[in-house]
């Protein structure tokens, strides 16, 4: 069985974070190789200091083995909508190398249990609508598709889905 524990990420982890996060976005969304508009993406979101910014304003939790950085989950702050409280899974991030193994169950989980615990009574994301394993990831842990968005990355769009996860069972599933 795997070992790992799952901890809140502190300032040291920002180097590590930069380049899983680097990594795992690549994997992901740089199938055809590295455009021009991709590598300035990944620059500019996933820096050192980008990554030292996020920890300063986000909730971030890490999954590790001992010392070695595996995966990361990233939410955001609360919002207030719809008379209740809302928090967005912005990332959801592991290595491949890790698929299959439980990993993302545990840290999906985890990141759940900790919208919960910062007052959430809904969760939602946004995930790549080409990302398939993912969607069937997040529909497979109670997760529904619930629209669509778009992320744009310079002049490009690029279709997600949004899905969400009620927390709070007075919460109607629909809103």
């Amino acid at each position: 069985m795997k070992t790992f524990q799952i901890r809140p990420a502190a300032p040291d982890d920002a180097f590590c974070l930069s380049v899983l996060a680097t990594q795992v976005f690549l994997e992901a969304y740089a199938y055809k190789g590295i455009y021009p508009v991709i590598a300035r993406h990944v620059q500019t979101t996933y820096s050192l200091a980008a990554m030292q910014d996020l920890l300063r304003t986000q909730t971030v939790l890490l999954l590790c083995d001992g010392d070695a950085l595996q995966g990361f989950a990233q939410l955001s702050p609360l919002q207030q909508q719809d008379g209740g409280q809302r928090c967005e899974l912005e990332r959801l991030y592991f290595l491949r190398c890790f698929t299959g193994q439980g990993l993302g169950a545990a840290l999906l989980q985890a990141s759940e249990e900790c919208a919960r615990a910062m007052g959430a009574d809904l969760i939602w994301l946004r995930a790549w609508a080409g990302n398939h394993g993912a969607l069937r990831f997040y529909a497979r842990h109670g997760w529904q598709d619930v629209g669509q968005t778009w992320f744009e990355m310079e002049d490009g769009r690029h279709e997600n889905r949004v899905m969400q996860k009620v927390l709070c069972a007075t919460l109607k599933a629909s809103e």
